[in-house]
């Protein structure tokens, strides 16, 4: 069982008391109650603090952990995968129908790796190879991936004029992926989802905005933490690799409440020169 903060708490009062008193070579009863009320009356908020952001970092590592894991354990099943279907389309190769479908999971076995590898470099925090893109591309590639019939309109508003960011095309389509899906999920099917561009400062904006209920207050400090979800039956790891995903391409993702209904998460690349 892990240790509650206010046991550690009172773990760090008795060792101050039992050094003090040795120091001061004075009774540990005389001393106990006004160490108490000092640490418990003036450090308890900085102590519980400070041993949150611990246990957030170790929520971190051990997530990360589990990613590279699962990351390594799935390159094997995926490379017969791969195997397979390239011989299973000399099999069907007169036969349209089946042959576009074994293209498909041929295409799928690709991305699946592809991510695979892209979640490893992640965990390695390891730089992605980036180039000058069109942004407005890489959304409506995006959307055209989505499983079809969105469970919520999308309208994609493209930017006024061209742009062009420093990005790297899987991991930006698997970033925005995870914010549509999101974005989706907590709009629901009576809601929608809007997708912009802008430029602001040196960067591309893409913004990701829905008219959901919105990021609770309690959440907003954890958003991009793994293993802390506002979806029910979430993993809590989307978020957070998202964002190492971008920190890879030099990019930033944030996320916040609108002035209106629901939030809007903003992946922040690079302009291009």
């Amino acid at each position: 069982m892990e240790p509650r903060p206010e046991d550690t708490l009172t773990a760090l009062t008795d060792a101050l008391t039992d050094a003090l008193a040795a120091r001061l070579g004075q009774p540990r009863e005389a001393l106990a109650s006004t160490v108490d009320q000092v640490v418990k009356g003036t450090l308890a908020p900085s102590v519980m603090a400070l041993l949150a952001r611990l246990e957030r970092a170790e929520r971190l590592c051990v997530a990360g952990e589990l990613s590279a894991g699962v990351a390594h354990e799935l390159r094997n099943p995926l490379s017969v995968i791969e195997t397979s279907v390239f011989l299973l389309a000399e099999r069907v190769r007169e036969d349209p129908t089946a042959a576009r479908q074994v293209r498909r999971i041929a295409d799928q076995a690709g991305l699946a790796g592809a991510v695979v590898s892209d979640l490893l470099d992640a965990v390695h925090e390891r730089p992605a190879p980036v180039s000058a893109l069109d942004p407005a591309a890489l959304v409506q590639a995006t959307l055209d991936g989505l499983p079809q019939p969105l469970p919520t309109p999308v309208r994609f508003v493209p930017p006024g004029a061209p742009v062009r960011a420093l990005a790297e095309p899987r991991r930006v389509r698997q970033i925005l992926s995870n914010l549509l899906t999101n974005a989706m999920r907590a709009a629901g099917p009576t809601g929608a989802v809007t997708v912009t561009i802008e430029r602001s400062n040196g960067f591309v904006c893409l913004h990701v905005d829905d008219t959901g209920p919105g990021l609770p207050e309690a959440l907003e400090a954890t958003l991009f933490s793994p293993l802390v979800s506002n979806a029910v039956g979430g993993t809590g790891l989307g978020l957070a690799l998202s964002r190492r995903l971008a920190r890879a391409l030099g990019a930033t993702l944030e996320g916040k409440n609108r002035e209106g209904p629901g939030a809007r998460f903003t992946l922040g690349l690079r302009e291009a020169p």
